[in-house]
């Protein structure tokens, strides 16, 4: 199974630019680590269960925009 360089920088713009708060940076990070670390437990044949994790990620994602507008970001 291939895995993702463990130094890999995620969100490095994002982390880079003060528009957005990092805690919030950090939580968008964290929906996508959880896809990562579920992709490469294994080789996944039921491409609808990828599917669905994705899915949940973009949701779990889209659920912060609230949050963001709060701090002043989007």
């Amino acid at each position: 199974m291939k895995k993702l360089n463990p130094d890999f920088m995620y969100l490095k713009d994002m982390y880079n630019d003060d528009y957005y708060p990092r805690f919030l940076v950090d939580k968008v990070k964290d929906c996508i680590v959880e896809v990562v670390e579920f992709l490469e437990k294994e080789e996944y044949e039921d491409l609808e269960e990828v599917q669905e994790k994705l899915d949940e990620m973009t949701e779990k994602i889209n659920d912060l925009q609230e949050e963001f507008d709060e701090n002043d970001s989007e």
